[in-house]
């Protein structure tokens, strides 16, 4: 009797071990066939059947939210090839099968050529996290990107809100003193940020507004003027931002000292961005593109006061 059962128990282990490799050969595969949709620059519509709809999401709405300021998410747009025309190569170089619902495989990356000759000598080693739904083994994770990409979206909502918040601000307090045009749009380039202890949001910049007519497919700026200084920001009842106070810098005499005292341990930082006249130029073209195609304006070229006409795009 004891050596039926250990002859079943013999059995049981094997069938066990086959039935295991069996599911890691079939997890091996498919995760082969997930690193093809590992982001490049841009997130394929497929991607969507073979990704966690939260991964999806999170990417997709990283990608959206990057094409107003693609330098500052470049992170988002390299996750595996880098940039100089390379394709990946992948290949599984082990896999843990966590429970039955999820698994991890590491993925080694080699870079070649169109011509398929290798662009180094090295790989890189990516970590890919699966899960089961409905059946289906879909990517859940890579190489923490879920979680960097939901991080850059809180944080770039924040600061859009910050933004729309001052930009009304500047519209609605400082637009009213200038010759009006067909189109009032300010420019912000924040200095810096810091919360107070009373949970006010406080945002230096050097902050302008400008007022312009359009003529065809030109803007022609009519008026506008700078206006730097501190923001203070709270939420309101209705949990929504709004400027509760402005310590603008003075003009004329007293335009160096009030800088001084409102910019303080920023002034420096300040002083360096306001005498960035031709960053200022190009940004203030960039907001205004970004401004017409909120607004869905068309326009071809901007012309400021004293400028020759410069296309937009």
């Amino acid at each position: 009797m004891k050596t039926r059962h250990i002859l079943f128990a013999l059995i049981g282990i094997a069938l066990c071990l086959c039935s295991c490799g069996d599911s890691r050969q079939k997890l091996e595969k498919r995760a082969l066939e997930l690193c093809r949709y590992i982001p490049d620059h841009e997130l394929l519509a497929d991607a969507r059947h073979y990704m966690t709809p939260e991964l999806y999401n999170a990417i997709a709405e990283a990608f959206e939210l990057a094409q107003d300021d693609p330098m500052e998410a470049e992170w988002l747009y390299y996750f595996v090839t880098g940039n100089g025309g390379t394709t990946p190569k992948f290949k599984v170089s082990s896999l843990d099968i966590v429970d039955e619902k999820h698994a991890v495989a590491y993925i080694l990356v080699h870079q070649v050529w169109e011509d398929s000759s290798p662009a180094n000598d090295d790989e890189d080693t990516h970590i890919m996290e699966m899960e089961k739904v409905n059946g289906e083994w879909l990517m859940s994770d890579f190489d923490h990107r879920k979680e960097q990409c939901i991080t850059y979206i809180e944080n770039t909502m924040r600061e859009q809100a910050v933004v729309n918040t001052i930009s009304d601000y500047l519209i609605n307090h400082f637009g009213e003193q200038y010759l009006k045009g067909d189109i009032c749009i300010p420019y912000i380039r924040i200095v810096a940020t810091e919360e107070s202890k009373d949970n006010e949001a406080l945002v230096w910049g050097d902050y302008w507004v400008f007022w312009y007519t359009q003529q065809a497919d030109t803007l022609f700026c009519v008026s506008g003027g700078a206006h730097p200084g501190l923001m203070h920001l709270c939420l309101n009842q209705d949990d929504e931002l709004e400027v509760t106070a402005f310590d603008a810098v003075e003009d004329g005499s007293r335009y160096l000292p009030s800088a001084k005292t409102i910019f303080q341990q920023h002034f420096n930082n300040f002083q360096n961005i306001a005498s960035d006249h031709q960053t200022r130029e190009w940004m203030i073209i960039d907001q205004v593109d970004t401004y017409l195609r909120k607004h869905d304006i068309k326009a071809r070229y901007i012309k400021q006061y004293g400028q020759e006409p410069v296309e937009i795009d």
